[in-house]
């Protein structure tokens, strides 16, 4: 099976992030991709480096639009996708979430990061809120795979719980260079 790793430099347009974002999709599935994981936060620029009350504008629902044309491009070219949103979730909590999207558009779930640092450029607890979703893996058309988001990956937990319930493989979006 042909996986694909999209990073790309992002500006503050999210929309013109988003099309960015699908152009290179559409490369990677013309050249075979069957799921394509984007960067962390992939919709946006690297905002969390400050503090600044203004970029929670930034953020969306899982049914916002960054997801719906991310399902649009799942239904057209029957490719499952990882999508790493800054989300406004219930309760007035923000997460830095990976939205699972199979092939044919279904969403299957979400992954939030569990482990958020704040240290300077990487000022996420001033955004984030820890992951309550646990270290779920999702069925894709294609596979069993899992979610661990950039700092998560420091701690080998994760991995082991997502190997232990199945996962063949273990995506690891982030935003760093």
């Amino acid at each position: 099976m042909r996986l694909a790793g999209i990073q790309i430099a992002c500006s503050e347009e999210k929309d013109r992030n988003i099309e960015k974002a699908a152009s290179f999709a559409t490369i990677a599935i013309e050249k075979g991709a069957r799921i394509i994981c984007f960067q962390e936060l992939f919709n946006t620029y690297w905002f969390p480096k400050e503090m600044n009350k203004d970029h929670f504008a930034f953020a969306e629902t899982i049914e916002g639009p960054s997801i719906q044309r991310m399902r649009q491009l799942a239904i057209e070219h029957e490719v499952a996708l990882i999508c790493p949103i800054f989300e406004a979730g219930e309760h007035s909590s923000f997460y830095n979430t990976a939205v699972v999207i199979d092939a044919g558009g279904v969403i299957l779930g979400s992954y939030r990061k569990v482990h958020v640092p704040q240290i300077p450029l990487w000022e996420e607890r001033y955004y984030f809120a820890p992951g309550n979703h646990g270290f779920p893996v999702f069925e894709t058309r294609f596979g069993v795979i899992g979610v661990q988001i950039c700092w998560d990956n420091f701690f080998p937990e994760g991995s082991r719980i997502l190997s232990l319930k199945g996962a063949q493989i273990i995506f690891s979006p982030t935003a760093a260079a």
